[in-house]
Parts: C-alpha cells; sequence; structure tokens
C-alpha cells in the first residue's frame, strides 16, 4: 500500500494527539464548572464520555489516514538501504585535559570516537565540538575519512568560550534537524525517518533530564545559579498548566536543560512525565523538521529548483544566520 501524501501521513499521530489532548481538557473544564454548580451535576458530568478524548483521538487518526490518500493495487519492487544518522558532540573544555583517562581525556573521547567511525562505515556522521558554545563541524556525511580529520584536529583552542554547556548542543541539534527536514524535501534524507530520530532522541534526552532532576534536582539548584534563575518560571508554568507545562517547556528558548531537571525534581509520576514527554517529541520533531520541507518546497518556487550546489549554499547561509543570531542574543545577555 502507498499514499498519496506520506507527509500528511507523518503528520497524522500528532494531529490526532492534539485532538485527545484539546478533548481531555475540555471534558475536565467541563467537570470541574459542574462541581463549582453542584456536586450532583458534578457526578453526572464525570460519567459521561469518560474516554471521549480516547474517541477524539482515534477519529483525527482514521481521518488523517483516510486523507493522506492510501492507494493499492499496483505492485513495485524497492532496494531499500538503512543507515544511521549520529552525530558526535565532543567536549573540547579545558577540563578534557585532565589525565585521569590515558592520556587525557579529550584525545580518550578522539580516540572512541575514531573507532566508533569505523565500526559505523556507510551510515552518515556529524561531528559537533563544544565548551562554553557548540561549534557544527561537519553536517551529516558518509564521508568517514573527513570526519576522523576533524575529530584529530579537535583542541580547547578551538573554542572561543569556557565552560561546558550542553544546551548549546541541544539548540544546534535543533538547527540540524530543520536543514534534514529542508534535505529530505530533495530526497536526500527520508523524512519519516528524519521524524522518527527525532522523536527517539527528543524522548531519550529529555528523560534523562528528567531522571537527574528526580535524583540530585535541589543540589543542582543550588550548585548553579543560573538553574535557579530559571526555576521560578518554570514552577510557575506548573502551576498554570500543570503536566502541560512538560510539553511546552520544550519550545520554550533557554529552557530546554532547566525546565525537564525543575519538573523532574517537582514529585510528579514518572509514568505522566514519560507520557507527556512522548507527547511533546510528537509534537516537536514532525514540526521543526516540516518547517525545513516547506521551507525548501517554497525556495523551489520562488527560485526554481536548486542543485546540490544550491542546496549546499542555502545550508551554509542558514547556519551562518543562526551563529549571528545566537552571538547577539549572547551579548544581551
Amino acid at each position: 500500500m502507498i499514499f498519496e501524501t506520506p507527509l500528511l501521513l507523518a503528520l497524522t499521530p500528532v494531529l490526532a494527539l492534539l485532538f485527545g489532548v484539546v478533548a481531555w481538557l475540555a471534558r475536565r473544564r467541563r467537570v470541574r464548572l459542574a462541581d463549582a454548580w453542584s456536586r450532583g451535576l458534578g457526578r453526572s458530568a464525570r460519567g459521561r464520555l469518560r474516554r471521549g478524548w480516547l474517541l477524539a483521538g482515534l477519529a483525527a487518526l482514521f481521518a488523517g489516514v483516510a486523507l493522506a490518500g492510501p492507494r493499492a493495487g499496483r505492485a513495485r519492487v524497492t532496494t531499500e538501504t538503512q543507515s544511521l544518522n549520529l552525530v558526535l558532540a565532543v567536549d573540547i573544555s579545558r577540563s578534557m585535559l585532565a589525565e585521569d583517562a590515558r592520556p587525557n581525556r579529550l584525545q580518550r573521547a578522539v580516540r572512541e570516537s575514531r573507532r566508533l567511525v569505523q565500526d559505523l562505515a556507510g551510515d552518515r556522521l556529524g561531528v559537533i565540538a563544544f565548551a562554553g558554545r557548540s561549534y557544527i563541524l561537519t553536517p551529516l556525511t558518509v564521508d568517514g575519512g573527513a570526519v576522523r580529520m576533524y575529530l584529530d584536529g579537535l583542541d580547547p583552542d578551538l573554542a572561543s568560550e569556557g565552560g561546558s554547556s550542553l544546551a548549546a548542543v541541544l539548540q544546534q541539534g535543533g538547527q540540524l534537524l530543520a536543514l534534514a527536514g529542508l534535505a529530505s524535501q530533495h530526497g536526500y534524507l527520508s523524512f519519516p525517518a528524519v521524524v522518527a530520530v527525532a522523536v527517539v532522541g527528543a524522548f531519550i534526552g529529555d528523560q534523562v533530564f528528567f531522571f537527574i532532576g528526580r535524583r540530585y534536582g535541589n543540589r543542582l539548584l543550588a550548585r548553579f545559579p543560573t538553574l535557579a534563575t530559571r526555576a521560578p518560571r518554570i514552577q510557575a508554568l506548573l502551576k498554570r498548566w500543570d503536566l502541560l507545562a512538560v510539553v511546552l517547556v520544550r519550545f520554550l528558548y533557554g529552557m530546554r536543560i532547566a525546565g525537564p531537571i525543575v519538573i523532574g525534581s517537582s514529585g510528579i509520576a514518572a509514568w505522566r512525565l514519560a507520557l507527556f514527554n512522548f507527547i511533546g517529541a510528537l509534537i516537536w520533531a514532525p514540526l521543526v523538521a516540516s518547517i525545513g520541507y516547506f521551507a525548501g518546497q517554497a525556495l523551489e518556487v520562488w527560485v526554481g529548483r536548486l542543485h546540490h550546489v544550491g542546496i549546499i549554499a542555502l545550508m551554509i547561509v542558514a547556519l551562518a544566520g543562526v551563529v549571528v543570531w545566537l552571538a547577539v542574543q549572547s551579548r544581551k545577555r
């Protein structure tokens, strides 16, 4: 079976989740208003359409599949190759020169990364170096020799700012996802595969920070003043939106690290965090990838079909614009 609009099919789960969440919030508000009027009316409201949100989500799911245009009746033989899309993020701060690992932390990380590049021959690999800021050294490429060359050239002197900022790495990971969406529009990458990898990576990454917040949240807030200054805003978000804050914090600039840590330390049940984290990842990944996808379509209409050189030039311009914007924001802070 094939689909006339594969992009709509990829976005269908997101639409179904949105319809389900809206229906759940609407029922919750209706029950709260009924309780405020009288207890009897509140009991009556609770007994009606308890699974209405599920029915709304399923209806949206089936409608999305139907609108995607399923087609059958033709036989097609295709040859598929599977490969990984992996970005290596290496810390190049001066703390990596410590010799508690032989010969030092940085050289040990480079050695293990080179071994990984050798084992993943044929897969698409990229390299991000980070300290106080992060730097994209190579986009996703199958050229293992180029990746090894950049790994061998890693040095703390490459960083213009000291420290180790994971937030900068996550921001540039989102930028790479948008560019991957642009590449998928031209057939270089599979759009569903880009979205699937982004969903899994976003979900696992935030789950790790939730766990860190649950175990070490108070100690981290006491040790890192930057996290502590952002905690009141996140707590206010939790108080206003409850579990939906888990979804919303993914879209707030500057909250990608502090948000999950503070929310993880709030005592919310682990399964609830995992559920709403997965919903947030399902919304965030297709949205960001679609921005790159539709941006490519719009540019094609405007300037004609882009060839290889045009795509590379567009990616360079986009990355340069993002770097300039981040530099301006860092100076403002």
